[in-house]
């Protein structure tokens, strides 16, 4: 972790990020973590990757703590490895405390802000799949936990022919070749796969065509979209939950048409598993009785498929809309 980039140094000191130029008593903001591999019943070795948020030095007494839920078996843990990205790496005996490992920094070792940081964490196990919630330490910062600030990697399946789908989280990018990456990735290596991307805004179609014709340039949370895939296909998005830090997301807004819907998770958990949307969701609707009808769609049996109440509707799914009047849904509080 001996890493010291003068470039990195410099921008430091040029914009005033350097942990002594903080005020005393400023927040520690919490680190983006990136999840992608549960905790499962086999031992296997376990990686983090996260943003680091703020200088994290070992002269100062800075560590990383690991705190895994509980049932998770860490005894068999050694040696963990810590990389700055791409290559950077150390071997680091964790201090092991219940649940949790702790991760002290030697003297002299540096982690800069905005560093991505990978620690492997060997033989890991636990009965039920679980994750992890990491921490940041500092002699003169509060610790701050992840757990509100999860990344997931959000993986949605598609069947051949027609699909309607939204995107349950927040995207992370929203830039269609991040969003769809690895059906743009599967187009390249196999040129029997094909698929196309349309969206309709009540006044104009746009279309994403394998990426020879990109009027369609981004994916948000809350629209839904056309998806045709030439055979069964699956892709992840990697994106948050609801809310959205530091707050819930901004209220979505539909014109007098018919409108192309989805909505997002207010759960926040991993994997993504379809659910209904909770009333409370419809309940927010302003002004009420603004939607006048609602279709989905039967991708098994390429059909379309009448909506006849709220608890029809499923987070994943994309949904046709038409609005008697311009209206507004407030998405609900986590968990109602």
């Amino acid at each position: 972790m001996k890493k010291v980039f003068s470039i990195l140094l410099a921008l430091a000191v040029v914009l005033g990020l350097s942990l002594a130029a903080m005020p005393v008593g400023a927040e520690l903001a919490p680190p983006t973590v990136e999840l992608s591999n549960p905790i499962g019943e086999e031992l296997s070795d376990y990686t983090i990757t996260f943003h680091n948020p703020q200088i994290l030095k070992g002269d100062d007494g800075d560590y990383i703590d690991v705190h895994f839920p509980v049932g998770t078996d860490i005894t068999g843990i050694g040696v963990v490895t810590v990389t700055i990205l791409p290559a950077t790496a150390v071997a680091v005996t964790p201090q092991v405390f219940n649940n949790n490992i702790r991760l002290v920094l030697d003297a002299g070792e540096i982690i800069e802000k905005c560093d991505y940081v990978e620690i492997v964490v060997p033989d890991v196990l636990n009965p039920e799949p679980c994750y992890h919630v990491l921490q940041l330490g500092t002699s003169n910062q509060p610790m701050v936990e992840s757990a509100s600030y999860k990344i997931y990697l959000i993986e949605l399946s598609l069947l051949p022919g027609w699909n309607l789908i939204s995107l349950p989280g927040i995207p992370e990018d929203t830039a269609i070749a991040a969003v769809l990456k690895d059906l743009i990735d599967r187009a390249a290596l196999d040129p029997t796969f094909t698929f196309k991307v349309y969206y309709y805004d009540c006044t104009t179609w746009y279309a994403y065509n394998n990426g020879s014709y990109a009027s369609l340039t981004t994916m948000t949370e809350c629209r839904a979209y056309w998806i045709w895939v030439s055979a069964a296909a699956t892709f992840k998005v990697k994106g948050i939950w609801y809310p959205l830090p530091p707050g819930p997301p901004l209220k979505k807004c539909y014109h007098e048409c018919w409108n192309m819907v989805g909505f997002t998770s207010n759960v926040d958990r991993d994997p993504f598993v379809p659910s209904g949307v909770p009333a409370a969701y419809m309940e927010t609707l302003t002004p009420p009785g603004s939607v006048f009808y609602i279709l989905g769609w039967d991708a098994t049996g390429q059909v379309w498929d009448p909506i006849l109440g709220a608890d029809q509707l499923i987070v994943g799914q994309g949904y046709w809309m038409t609005f008697i009047a311009d209206a507004c849904f407030a998405p609900p509080p986590p968990g109602a």
